[in-house]
C-alpha cells in the first residue's frame, strides 16, 4: 500500500476509504482548560467561563445548540503540523526523539486531544473535523499504555473477563468497513493467551507478575475489547532489557496472527526494525519521512538511524536447515542468507536485519574464509558519511523486480584501495552471527 506524506485528492479519498489521513495543527500551549475539556459536546456547559477567560487567548469560539465546535484560531505557533496518510494495515511505527510529538499525535487518534482545524479519518469514518468530534469510547480502537493499567485486586483471568463483557460493537459513523469484514477479524480470547503466552498466569493476581508479563496481560486484555485499530504508546519503555527482550518475540506473534492494523510510538531503532511495516519519522513536531519500513532507512536523509547504527530490513522465507551445525537458510528476492536456527518453522517468514558496520567487501569471491554468507552484488551509490567512513548501496540480483538491497559501511581509505565506483559488481560478505532476527 502507498504510503506518503502528500497525496493528490484522488489518492487521498482512496486512503481515508483503506487506512487512516490525519491533518493535525496542534497549539504549542497547553491551557489549563484545553487539558481538562477536551471534548467538543462538553464545551457548551462551560460557555460562560469560555468567554470570560479565554477571549483574549483565541481568535473566535463558536457555539452550536447540539455538537458544539471549537474552531478556535490561534497564533499560528503549534507543537505539531503533520498532513500524512497511515496505511490500514501492518504496523506502523511512529518514530523520533523525546519531545517531537509522537505522543501528541497517538493522542489525537484516540480522542484524548481535541484539536482545532483538523481532521482525523479512519476508514471512510470521520473522527474528528471542524465541525463534529467522536469522544474515545465511541471510536472502535484499544490502547496499549506505557504501564499497564490492570485492575489489582483481580486474577488475570478476571482482567480478561471484563475486557469480554464490555467488548461491544463501535457506531461505524459512515465506516467504509462492512460487518463481514468487522466480524472475521473477532479475536478469540484462546488464540490470544496462547500467543502471549500467558496460559499458566490466568489464575494469578496481577500483583505477583513481572513487568513483561504484566504488558501481555495488558496487551490482551485490550485485544479482547475487539478494537478495529490498536494504539501502542511506547509500550516497552517501561522494561529493562532483559524484559524487552521477552515481549518483543510476542509482539512479534500477533503481528503475524492478528489481522489489525496497529499504530506503535517508540524511540527505539531495534522495536522498530523488529516490528514495523511502515515508518513515520517525526522531529520537532513535523513529519519529515514516511514510507515502507525496508525502503526509508535506505534514503540518506532520513534521520533513523545514527551512522553506527545503519542498517537494513529484509523479510524472507526460511526453506532450508542444516541440523548438524544448527543453522536454517532464509531466502529473499535476489539471493539468501544462513542464519543461526532459532526453531521456526520451515516456509515460514523470519524478518532479518544486517547492519552496514557488519558487512565487508571483496573484489573477488573469497575462498577459505570462515564467512558462510558471501554474495554478489553491485554498487548503485557511494556515499560519504564522515571523515573517514563511506557507505555503499548494494544490490543483491540482477531483476528490479526480484532483487534486494544492502549497505556496507567501509573506511573511505578501503574505497580508494579498492577502487571501489558506482556499477561495479563485488563481493558482500557477512558473518551469521552478525545478522539478527
Amino acid at each position: 500500500m502507498h504510503f506518503t506524506q502528500h497525496t493528490s485528492n484522488a489518492n487521498k479519498e482512496k486512503h481515508c476509504d483503506e487506512g487512516i489521513h490525519l491533518t493535525l495543527k496542534v497549539p504549542t500551549s497547553p491551557y489549563p482548560f484545553w487539558e481538562s475539556h477536551r471534548y467538543y459536546g462538553y464545551a457548551a456547559s462551560i460557555k460562560k467561563r469560555v468567554k470570560h477567560t479565554l477571549v483574549n487567548t483565541f481568535a473566535s469560539t463558536v457555539f452550536s445548540d447540539k455538537k458544539t465546535a471549537l474552531p478556535f484560531s490561534l497564533s499560528g505557533q503549534y507543537r505539531l503540523t503533520i498532513e500524512t496518510d497511515i496505511p490500514g494495515q501492518g504496523i506502523t511505527a511512529i518514530f523520533g526523539p523525546s519531545g517531537s510529538g509522537k505522543t501528541t499525535l497517538l493522542r489525537c487518534l484516540a480522542g484524548l486531544e481535541c484539536v482545532p482545524n483538523s481532521k482525523v479519518q479512519f476508514k471512510g469514518s470521520v473522527w474528528q473535523s471542524p465541525s463534529q468530534f467522536i469522544p474515545p469510547n465511541k471510536r472502535p480502537i484499544g490502547m496499549v499504555f506505557q504501564e499497564p493499567s490492570l485492575f489489582s485486586h483481580l486474577t488475570v483471568e478476571e482482567n480478561l473477563r471484563y475486557a469480554i463483557k464490555r467488548a461491544k460493537p463501535f457506531p461505524s459513523h459512515g465506516s467504509a468497513t462492512p460487518n463481514s469484514e468487522i466480524n472475521k477479524n473477532v479475536i478469540n480470547k484462546k488464540t490470544l493467551v496462547e500467543l502471549l503466552g500467558i496460559e499458566h498466569l490466568l489464575n494469578h493476581n496481577t500483583k505477583v507478575l513481572s513487568g513483561g508479563e504484566r504488558q501481555r496481560v495488558a496487551m490482551a486484555r485490550t485485544l479482547l475489547t475487539q478494537p478495529q485499530l490498536l494504539l501502542m504508546d511506547e509500550p516497552l519503555s517501561a522494561l529493562d532489557a532483559a524484559r524487552k527482550q521477552e515481549v518483543l518475540p510476542y509482539l512479534e506473534r500477533l503481528k503475524e496472527e492478528l489481522n489489525i492494523p496497529v499504530v506503535y510510538v517508540s524511540h527505539s531503532v531495534e522495536e522498530v526494525s523488529r516490528l514495523a511495516d511502515h515508518l513515520m519519522v517525526i522531529e520537532n513536531g513535523e513529519c519529515t519521512a514516511a514510507g515502507s519500513i525496508h525502503t526509508l532507512p535506505l534514503s540518506p536523509s532520513v534521520h533513523f538511524q545514527s551512522e553506527s547504527q545503519q542498517a537494513v530490513i529484509i523479510d524472507a522465507f526460511l526453506s532450508e536447515r542444516d541440523t548438524q551445525y544448527g543453522l536454517i537458510k532464509a531466502d529473499f528476492p535476489g539471493g539468501h542468507l544462513w542464519v543461526k536456527d532459532s526453531g521456526n518453522a520451515l516456509h515460514s517468514p523470519q524478518r532479518l536485519q544486517i547492519q552496514a558496520k557488519d558487512v565487508s567487501i571483496a573484489l573477488t569471491e573469497p575462498s577459505n574464509t570462515s564467512v558462510l554468507n558471501r554474495l554478489p552484488v553491485v554498487i548503485t551509490e557511494i556515499r560519504s558519511s564522515s571523515n573517514a567512513m563511506a557507505t555503499l548501496v548494494l544490490t543483491i540480483g540482477n531483476d528490479d523486480n526480484h532483487s534486494t538491497q544492502l549497505l556496507a559501511q567501509v573506511t573511505k581509505r578501503s574505497v580508494d584501495n579498492l577502487g571501489l565506483q558506482t556499477g561495479m559488481p563485488v563481493w558482500a560478505m557477512i558473518k551469521s552471527i552478525a545478522i539478527a532476527r
